[in-house]
């Protein structure tokens, strides 16, 4: 199936895909902006550092809880709810940078934020049941990954030129997309599928949440996925770290460092466009195989690559590409083994699992490359991601 080919499936998707576009770039742009908008207002390091921390804790807490939550309200509604919460906190953020001057009014605002879109996300994906055929569900997660692509590509950039105007004008694009994300779940007309309705949960809200805990704890498959997801999502931060310390310890200039951010961030959006076509041509576990493998040959070049820039470009370019594949072939296998009633259970419990790991893996670079050098951190983070590999493998039968 051709990306067109899904993006003309339904126009329920492509509202739902377009309103998500434009939220996600807007996510970008503030989630760039606000540890320097916090040291331009403090002249500190540390509040964005607690800031940003404080927002992560918030989300995770979020994802932990709040699947039960979403299976158990209308998911359009919900959506709907959250974007105009973060719209909200979005305008508060930026007002108490210009007018207060309140980090603790910032760091509430960004954990509201942070908080709101994890419930999004499983309500999202829970929509996306119903709208779409279950056939090509893998196709609309590569194109989820592309639009990810996109941002990343994008955000920095706008996020600092934005800032160069005023310190609270990219939260106010923040929250401006938030309200344009509202407006496009509001025209979708979705309906619960008919073939899987959903279950109401019974029982109390707890035992909603350790329902969903105990499905998640006894599949298999849902667990290879989720450790997979938490390896990468440590391994990934960290080896940011790893090669923008040293390419800086060498003197290369910022901007040649933020280089390999852009490459990263193109490959992906390569990666996803051509994930459904190459899907289709890999069988079995050549699925897996062949990805990773491209994956860790680029992880090689960066262990060998020292601090020469054009080659951990190279690398960067090759372990982002094939990632697309992995992820559409773990969303779905995901969406056909998991219950309707427990969609948003499972898909927040995933996103927990996979998260947890990611506050670790800048302190943890940083503690392995003043124990154990640059070239030998590289190496430890290659085999993380080969282990990775090796637990997903068996996933490679459905999508």
């Amino acid at each position: 199936m051709t990306t067109s080919a899904v993006l003309k499936a339904s126009r329920e998707w492509r509202l739902l895909w377009g309103s998500g576009a434009v939220s996600v770039l807007g996510t970008a742009v503030a989630t760039f902006a606000i540890p320097l908008a916090i040291y331009q207002l403090t002249r500190s390091l540390a509040p964005a550092t607690w800031v940003m921390m404080a927002g992560t804790i918030a989300g995770l807490v979020a994802s932990f809880l709040g699947g039960a939550f979403v299976d158990r309200r209308s998911v359009r509604g919900l959506m709907i709810v959250t974007n105009l919460v973060q719209l909200a906190a979005s305008v508060l953020l930026a007002v108490a940078l210009l007018a207060w001057h309140s980090v603790i009014a910032v760091a509430i605002s960004y954990m509201i934020i942070r908080a709101s879109a994890r419930l999004y996300a499983p309500a999202s994906t829970s929509l996306l049941r119903d709208i779409l055929p279950p056939e090509i569900l893998s196709h609309a997660a590569t194109l989820n990954h592309a639009r990810q692509g996109v941002a990343a590509v994008l955000g920095p950039t706008i996020g600092a030129s934005l800032l160069g105007l005023s310190v609270c004008a990219p939260f106010i694009l923040d929250g401006l997309s938030y309200g344009v994300a509202a407006v496009g779940v509001v025209l979708i007309g979705a309906r619960p599928s008919a073939t899987e309705p959903a279950a109401e949960p019974t029982g109390g809200y707890l035992n909603a949440v350790y329902v969903g805990l105990r499905y998640v704890a006894t599949e298999a498959i849902q667990l290879r996925i989720i450790s997979f997801g938490a390896l990468i999502n440590l391994v990934m931060p960290a080896l940011v770290v790893v090669i923008n310390l040293a390419l800086a310890n060498a003197g290369v200039r910022y901007l040649s460092i933020g280089v390999i951010d852009t490459v990263a961030g193109v490959a992906t959006v390569i990666g996803a466009i051509s994930a459904s076509p190459l899907r289709v041509r890999l069988r079995g576990r050549t699925r897996i195989v062949a990805p990773m493998t491209v994956c860790l040959g680029g992880l090689a070049l960066i262990t060998l690559a020292g601090r020469h820039l054009p080659v951990i470009a190279v690398g960067m370019a090759m372990v982002m590409l094939p990632m697309p594949v992995v992820t559409s072939i773990a969303f779905a296998n995901i969406i056909a083994i998991t219950p309707r009633h427990l969609q948003g259970r499972v898909s927040a419990a995933g996103s927990f699992g996979s998260s947890v790991l990611a506050p670790f893996g800048p302190p943890l670079a940083g503690a392995s490359l003043l124990v154990l050098g640059d070239t030998a951190t590289r190496a430890c983070l290659t085999t993380l991601v080969a282990i990775a590999g090796a637990i997903l493998l068996p996933v490679a039968t459905i999508g």
